[in-house]
């Protein structure tokens, strides 16, 4: 249901209500609809599951196929008509056969499927028991209880009819316990299984065969058994002593038989006996029987009647019954709760074809001629094809409460309607463009039939208790039953036989009478309880009945042969029966009529009448044409583009169209009328233009151009215009023919203006805005020429908007859109009154967008409605109404209101102000004490005779404008944007660019030559990315161009990455690959030695596919040759086909504790029994917090223009952040998370030329309200006011010239640049980023281009994505020492090997010889430095160095075989504790501590040793050498200095200095970058000393990650470091990214590094790690990098 229906719906509520029902009282006691609609609705509440599972809507029909095609199916008859394999409703089941059912008749124990699927997998009932108020049968289904004995097999298998021990009504109980009706008993046929039914029936043959004697006992005997000897009577009472008595004929005029009691005359049938107890007279069977005795005429004969039939009829062989003549089966159209039933009363088909979920059906017509259906609800009238599944339309809204009776005149094409709370009987046409009032002050009308022959209707009015008629045209209001009436709720026309049939819901009988109401006959044997409508069809009635559900039939004559022809459980309202015979040729006067509207049937010549529209039109003295009423209102209304002429109709549907001559407007900013004129005026905000279009003429001018009018007042008294601009002025200008002449300011420097109104009568002008910022509102009362303004309204405001005078009454009405209240006071400030306040339930929780006002209505729109409402504007009686609109969404909601042909108050002078201008040279204006006042144009002054204007000179650095000769500065000429009203500001600027540069097309743009196709649009219309780039690649492009724009290099070209998004460099390739490489399935190479590696090096994974022994990532589980993801496991679901991903001893052992709700449980490896929660606001921010980073990896890729959603991992557009209207499911969007409190824009901020306001860097709007700096000129208003979006959005960047975007707001423009380059300080121009400044950008070398840059790799590696680069041979290998030895990891942390260390060894430094593979280790418990190297025997350990004092840190150049081993010497006797984690020193004792450190540098193979570096009082923590660089670095903490000191030198000692000043304790150099990276002492982190590529003096350094580092290194692609306290190996990117926590980070999503934590369970005290590279001995890496010459001796 829409808000519009809820709306109108409320209303209904409000009227409905009314009606008073008593505590306690049954539904079934009222005849009221409303109370009907309320039972059913506790009904509907009632519903269980049970009844779901076993309900069927209808009974007692066998549901024959009808049509199977092989194209489309009649289904089984409840089904529907559908094509094979799609149910278009929600309601219908679809068979497995493509067949459709209502769902009602699935599992209900009967094959409506036609292959039976319906009756497939059904339980018999819910738990095995039915509902209180249900039945169960044998057979296990449930019927409702009251089905129970009421003659009907039900259940289909007859347990609903047996142990009867009393029948329900007036049924009869035969012996085995079966119900049946009452009017069966001794009619000759038997019903009971037992024949009891026929039994005993004696006396009522008696009764009803003349001339018969009964005996005393009972019997019946005929007149030859009596007397005659021989006793028949059981108690012998036919025979006497008085039989002896002979008859004399002469006595009795016909029969004459003896009797015990003497004789006896009878009379034959056909006769009756007179009072004589002799004669016999003929009965008129035709007119005193109490029933009707033919179906439709009826003669008397002597002793007898005669029937016969209308001219198409038949009589039967019953000599009573008469059938039509013409074939075919009549259907049924039957109103029920949830829709409309098509039921043949053949029962070849009973289809639902109209589902509603909403609303019940009520009244129902049906049209032959178009086959179309009616039907009423509350507050509307639809119509649709009768086809199953129909799609209905509207065709009544405006006036209709509840239409419960409904008749169609095909004839005249009319639908005539009875509505009871409005108390009146309409007619409309077919499609409800015009409705009249035929009779009103009616009581309760209900039932209404037409006689279309006749040219008469017939209506039934239960409050009043009388049927009545009139003609069709409303003439000739008859009685035509009055006495004996109660409730006639259910009415049908005999017309064949000229008789009108009625049920009576009060008394429950059925009467029928001739159409002038005479010859009343009941219908004796008729069983009804509330009926509700009624039809007839030949010899038999058919009603629908509220108390029992179902819709019943009879014979038409007496009653008698009562069936049930539909059952269910849903109440059935209206009935229309339809049988082609019934399309008789009945002359149509319409079909040759003259009216202008409406053609109504008429009794009189010339059988028609003409009718209006009414309340809005009415006859003129022609009788046949419809003019205007003075009450008649039309309005404007406007959407964000078009206007609509809007005529409101009392009843029935409003005219609406698009207002005719439109012109092409893109922004409507407000619309005004001149009814002096009959002109409309309306604003162009976008093209900065004002319209007038004069309704008589069709004409359409431009009356001012380059001015953004915002709002609008007309002066239609003295003729000039009020507008808003955009500048917070209001300004008033003269309409002189075709333009608006001498413009002036009559307001200036007003406070966010939010709109305009005048009173032109009272000489006033009014003006309301409100401030955000200052948190004010106002409402000013001011004279028409900007005099005596004083404040109205300031109290109890926040936002007041649509400020409207009501000239009659002269109130001003405004709504306030925050508050959402609709208010009036008067000119003095008295008499405030709230029409709507915020807690109205008239309008709800919707803010007034536009209000109109006429003598007694107030018309208005809501925010986000597409509907025009109204009320009186008599506060005591809102009397709402609505008239929904029939407009595309898509134009805007902002819906503007103004009435168009009205009259306004006359002037009560002699003559009007301003004639002839009233002497003023400009304009010519009023106030509250003058009625006439001049005022001059801009560039005029007003001279003393208070008359004439004087022009003004403009003074210097000043332009003047041509024709308007307004000033405006000399720097606004010729800048892209109009400032002079007239436009010549703009005129004459020719601009042509400088020869290097390129020329955009539709502005003056220049674009230098080196930015045309570059993939970046630096033309505001995007022309230098689109005119030339199809036609051949930029010349200044190397390489190749992909994207039709994008640069790249050679080299990238059939490399077998996707560097194009149109993978054009990857197109038409030839890969040839080596006997060493492996070829993928996609066609490119990859070395072996990456084969099966658990890396995925092919795009297509075949690398990994078939492997033996997969390897997968430590965040996967392996399996059946595939790994899958961590996730993946322990999750229900068997992944592996062995099962593996699933075992029950992982996966206990896999559990793990759940987080707090605000936080989110990060994943660790299997065997971690370690917890990790984080902040949920951490999730999906980019940045990897968790250790495996999977609080990333489930995050959808948001585009940069969206906003994602963090909770529901969903992305939305920026411009829908902070609008007030929650688009993320929990509300994110207008939350903390998206800084609606205050919005921060950083790639679109323009800096703060446009801030200064309230709004601080957001845009400000006209009005006041903040918005983010994206939605402004987005083509989308988001301003309540619209300024936001103005046709300079479209102009404003070319006077800014900028290099290459352009970001614009209606009044600023502000430069931008693309991705890759940044605004230089001129604010236009755009330098290229340098990008490679950012180490983070690739893992070994980069390389910048114009815009980008590109990762490139060292020799011995090959790209392995776009930023990572991988060893073509060897591994890579991180060494690990803790107590049990030493081992090898691989980099997918799989252990290899180990080498074990002498038990007595404290081996707290260590290294590797990558050429020998031998490992260098330093033992300060034995105070030697030793080498494990492999011999036949095995791993032996070597003494290189003996006496060593303290070896600590060491270092080892493979290219010169040099060892770098750090010596710590003491003073006193107290040792000092080398394996300090934390390199501090305490103070105690410092006086007797003296320190020597030195760096011994020794050769391994001639066994040379010199002391290259000495200092005293200092410990050296770290050492290393960056071989390409030829360098030592080292790290040493002076004593009594507070930081220590990075050092530098030769490799021989010298050129030593000083780097950087920081205390750390690790020293690592990647081989592959000019920098260094060291652990801090103090502040636990690791950090680049530079934060450059090149080390210098300088003190920057970049903080990489922290932590509590024990020991660090370096490997290609990952920064590995071991802590003491975690026992563990942690890693991190080495392209210096830094995560939380130190990982190892292979790459991820975005081209990025996706870190994960390595356990280390057998690691205890101080752990030691040293990475491992091969590549340090190639030539190849020696000959790319310029080595020292130094040579280092002993």
């Amino acid at each position: 249901m829409t808000s519009c229906d809820l709306l109108q719906r409320l209303l209904l509520q409000a009227v409905v209500l009314t009606v008073v029902v008593c505590m306690g009282r049954d539904y079934h006691d009222s005849n009221d609809i409303t109370d009907a609609l309320k039972h059913l609705e506790q009904h509907r509440n009632k519903s269980t599951d049970a009844d779901a599972m076993n309900r069927r809507e209808v009974r007692g029909q066998e549901d024959v196929s009808v049509t199977t095609t092989t194209t489309n199916i009649y289904s089984t008859a409840r089904g529907s008509f559908t094509y094979r394999g799609v149910c278009s409703s929600i309601f219908l089941f679809l068979c497995d056969n493509g067949e459709c059912i209502t769902k009602n008749f699935v599992c209900d124990e009967s094959n409506d499927c036609s292959d039976g699927s319906d009756e497939k997998n059904c339980q018999k009932t819910t738990g095995g028991k039915c509902s209180s108020y249900q039945f169960m049968c044998k057979n296990r289904r449930c019927i409702p209880r009251k089905w129970r004995c009421d003659g009907e097999d039900d259940c289909k298998d007859n347990s609903d009819e047996v142990d009867c021990d009393k029948c329900l009504g007036d049924k009869f109980r035969c012996k085995s316990g079966r119900c049946i009706a009452n009017d069966t008993l001794c009619d000759g046929d038997v019903n009971c299984e037992d024949g009891d039914d026929e039994a005993d029936c004696e006396k009522a043959h008696c009764l009803s065969i003349p001339g018969h004697y009964q005996c005393q006992s009972g019997e019946c005997v005929p007149p030859g058994k009596v007397c005659d000897n021989v006793m028949d009577c059981l108690d012998k009472s036919d025979e006497g002593k008085a039989c002896a008595t002979t008859c004399e004929a002469s006595n009795c005029t016909q029969e004459c038989f003896r009797t015990p009691k003497g004789p006896h005359c009878s009379c034959r049938q056909g006769y009756y006996m007179e009072r004589d107890q002799v004669t016999c007279s003929d009965v008129d069977e035709c007119a005193w029987s109490e029933k009707l005795v033919c179906d439709h005429y009826c003669k008397n004969t002597k002793g007898g009647f005669q029937c016969s039939c209308h001219d198409k009829y038949i009589l039967q062989t019953d000599n009573v019954t008469c059938k039509h003549q013409q074939s075919g089966s009549a259907f049924l159209l039957i109103a029920q709760d949830n829709g409309i039933r098509q039921l043949f009363l053949d029962d070849s088909r009973n289809v639902q074809i109209v589902h509603s979920e909403n609303a019940s059906t009520i009244g129902l017509g049906y049209d032959p001629i178009t086959r179309t259906m009616f039907w009423s609800a509350f507050g509307v009238v639809l119509k649709a094809e009768v086809v199953p599944n129909a799609v209905s339309h509207s065709v009544l809204r405006d006036g209709i409460i509840v239409a419960e009776g409904l008749a169609v005149d095909w004839t005249g094409r009319n639908l005539y309607l009875t509505d009871p709370k409005i108390k009146h009987i309409i007619v409309c046409k077919m499609d409800g463009s015009s409705c009249y009032q035929l009779l009103r002050d009616l009581g309760h009308p209900r039932a209404i039939q037409l006689d279309m022959l006749n040219r008469y209707m017939y209506w039934s009015d239960v409050k009043d208790g009388t049927i009545r008629k009139a003609g069709m045209d409303g003439t000739n209001h008859d009685v035509v039953v009055m006495n004996g009436v109660v409730w006639p709720n259910a009415m049908a026309l005999d017309l064949p036989a000229g008789r009108l049939y009625w049920l009576d819901a009060n008394t429950d009988q059925a009467f029928s009478v001739k159409l002038d109401g005479t010859e009343q006959k009941s219908l004796q044997h008729a069983v009804i309880h509330h009926p509700f409508a009624m039809v007839l069809w030949e010899d038999r009635l058919y009603w629908t009945d509220w108390s029992e559900k179902v819709i019943s039939s009879c014979v038409k004559r007496d009653g008698r042969h009562g069936k049930t022809v539909l059952k269910g459980f849903t109440m059935y309202f209206g009935l229309v029966l339809f049988h082609p015979a019934m399309m008789e040729d009945i002359s149509n006067p319409c079909q040759y009529s003259n009216c202008s509207h409406m053609c109504l049937l008429s009794p009189h010549p010339p059988g028609y009448a003409c009718a209006c529209p009414s309340g809005i039109m009415e006859l003129s003295l022609d009788r046949h044409t419809c003019v205007d009423t003075p009450a008649r209102v039309y309005l404007i209304v406007s959407s964000l583009k078009k206007l609509y002429l809007l005529s409101p109709h009392k009843f029935g549907r409003a005219d609406q169209h698009v207002l005719e001559p439109h012109p092409d407007i893109k922004d409507i900013g407000d619309v005004e009328y001149s009814p002096e004129q009959d002109m409309v005026l309306v604003s162009d905000q976008w093209y900065s233009k004002v319209y007038a279009i004069y309704m008589e003429t069709a004409r359409v001018i431009t009356l001012m151009q380059n001015t953004v009018v915002r709002r609008m007042a007309l002066d239609w008294l003295r003729n000039n215009l009020y507008w808003l601009s955009a500048n917070h002025e209001v300004l008033v200008g003269k309409i002189k023919e075709d333009e608006v002449t001498f413009h002036s300011v009559v307001i200036a420097n007003l406070q966010s203006p939010l709109d305009i109104a005048v009173a032109p009568l009272l000489g006033y002008l009014f003006v309301s805005g409100a401030s955000s910022r200052l948190k004010t509102a106002y409402i000013k009362q001011c004279g028409l020429d900007g005099s005596q303004c004083t404040t109205l309204v300031s109290e109890g405001i926040e936002k007041p908007i649509s400020l409207t005078m009501d000239h009659w009454h002269n109130y001003l009405y405004w709504c306030d859109y925050m508050l959402m209240t609709m208010e009036r006071i008067k000119m003095d400030g008295t008499n405030r009154v709230a029409i709507i306040d915020s807690n109205s339930r008239v309008v709800g929780r919707k803010s007034v967008k536009s209000l109109m006002v006429t003598d007694d209505r107030i018309y208005f729109t809501l925010e986000g409605k597409l509907a025009v409402y109204a009320i009186s504007n008599d506060t005591s009686n809102p009397d709402l109404q609505m008239v929904k609109l029939d407009i595309d969404p898509q134009e805007g909601e902002i819906l503007r209101l103004n009435r168009l042909k009205w009259k306004p108050p006359s002037y009560q002078g002699s003559q009007k102000p301003c004639f002839n201008n009233g002497g003023c040279s400009d304009i010519c204006v009023g106030n509250a004490s003058q009625d006439e006042v001049c005022l001059c144009g801009l560039s005029s002054q007003l001279e003393e005779n208070g008359k004439t204007c004087k022009k003004r000179k403009c003074g210097d650095h000043m332009y003047e404008c041509a024709d308007s000769s307004e000033c405006i500065s000399l720097a606004w000429k010729c800048d892209g944007a109009t400032d002079c009203i007239d436009g010549s500001d703009e005129v004459d600027c020719p601009f042509k660019c400088p020869p290097d540069y390129y020329q955009c097309n539709t502005t003056d743009h220049c674009v230098h030559k080196d930015k045309v196709c570059d993939g970046h649009e630096d033309c505001n219309d995007g022309s230098d990315e689109k005119d030339s780039c199809h036609k051949a690649p930029p010349d200044t492009c190397p390489g190749h161009v992909c994207d039709r724009t994008k640069c790249i290099l050679k080299l990238m070209v059939c490399d077998g990455d996707y560097d194009c998004q149109d993978g054009s460099d990857e197109v038409n390739c030839t890969y040839t690959c080596t006997t060493h490489d492996f070829k993928c399935k996609s066609g490119s190479c990859i070395t072996k030695s990456w084969l099966c590696d658990g890396d995925k090096d092919c795009f297509d994974g075949s690398d990994e596919e078939n492997c033996t022994t997969n390897a997968c990532p430590i965040d996967h589980h392996s399996c059946d040759n595939k790994c899958i993801s961590i996730n993946e496991t322990c999750d229900g679901k068997q992944d592996c086909k062995d099962g593996s991903d699933e075992l029950q001893e992982m996966c206990e052992a896999s559990k793990v504790p759940t987080c707090p709700a605000d936080k989110f449980l990060c994943m660790l490896h299997s065997g971690n029994t370690d917890m990790m929660c984080i902040d949920m606001k951490l999730v999906c921010d980019g940045k990897m917090d968790c250790p495996l980073g999977d609080d990333e990896h489930t995050c959808p890729n948001c585009y940069e223009s969206e906003f994602h959603c963090p909770n529901t991992n969903s992305c939305i557009s920026l411009r829908w952040i902070c609008d007030g209207e929650a688009d993320c499911i929990d509300g994110a969007d207008e939350g903390m998370a998206a800084n609606c409190t205050n919005i921060i824009t950083t790639t679109l901020t323009p800096s703060s030329a446009e801030s200064g306001g309230s709004c601080g860097e957001d845009f400000t709007c006209e009005d006041g309200t903040c918005l983010p700096i994206i939605k402004v000129c987005d083509e989308y208003k988001d301003c309540p006011d619209g300024s936001d979006e103005q046709q300079s959005c479209e102009s404003i960047c070319r006077a800014k010239r900028c290099e290459q975007n352009c970001m614009a707001t209606p009044r600023k423009a502000f430069c931008t640049c693309s991705e890759g380059y940044h605004l230089a300080s001129d604010g236009r121009t755009c330098l290229d980023d340098l990008e490679c400044k950012d180490e983070s950008r690739c893992s070994q070398m980069c390389e910048e281009r114009p815009g980008g840059y590109i990762c490139t790799c060292l020799p011995g590696y090959q790209r392995a994505s776009y930023s990572t680069c991988k060893r073509i041979d060897g591994e890579d290998w991180l060494v690990v020492r803790w107590e049990e030895g030493i081992f090898n990891i691989t980099h997918l942390y799989h252990h290899d090997s180990l080498s074990v260390v002498p038990e007595l060894a404290d081996a707290a430094s260590f290294t590797v010889d990558p050429v020998t593979g031998n490992l260098l280790f330093s033992d300060g418990e034995r105070n030697v430095v030793a080498m494990i190297a492999e011999s036949p025997e095995g791993k032996m350990e070597e003494t290189i160095l003996w006496k060593k004092n303290n070896p600590g840190p060491m270092c080892f150049d493979p290219w010169r075989r040099n060892l770098y081993v750090v010596e710590t010497f003491k003073r006193n006797s107290e040792m000092l504790d080398k394996r300090s984690i934390e390199g501090s020193w305490s103070e105690k004792n410092s006086e007797d501590i003296g320190l020597w450190s030195t760096v011994m540098a020794c050769n391994l193979d001639d066994k040379n040793c010199g002391v290259i570096y000495g200092s005293n009082n200092s410990v050296v923590h770290s050492v290393a050498v960056a071989l390409t660089e030829g360098r030592l670095l080292f790290c040493t903490k002076f004593w009594g200095l507070e930081q220590g000191l990075i050092m530098t030198s030769f490799l021989d000692g010298t050129g030593m200095r000083e780097i950087g000043r920081k205390n750390c304790t690790v020293l690592m150099t990647p081989q592959h970058r000019h920098s260094a990276v060291a652990r801090r002492m103090t502040e636990r982190t690791l950090r680049n000393p530079t934060g450059h590529r090149c080390s210098t003096n300088s003190d920057a350094s970049q903080v990489l990650v922290k932590t509590k580092p024990f020991t660090a290194d370096l490997t290609d692609g990952s920064l590995i470091a071991s802590t003491k306290f975690l026992n563990k190996v942690r890693s991190s990117p080495a392209s210096w990214a830094a995560p939380a926590v130190l990982n190892m980070c292979p790459e991820g999503r975005q081209g990025g590094l996706r870190c994960e934590i390595t356990p280390a369970p057998c690691i205890s005290g101080a752990v030691v790690v040293v990475a491992v590279s091969a590549a340090v001995t190639s030539d190849s890496l020696r000959k790319h990098h310029r080595r020292s010459e130094e040579v280092v001796g002993t």
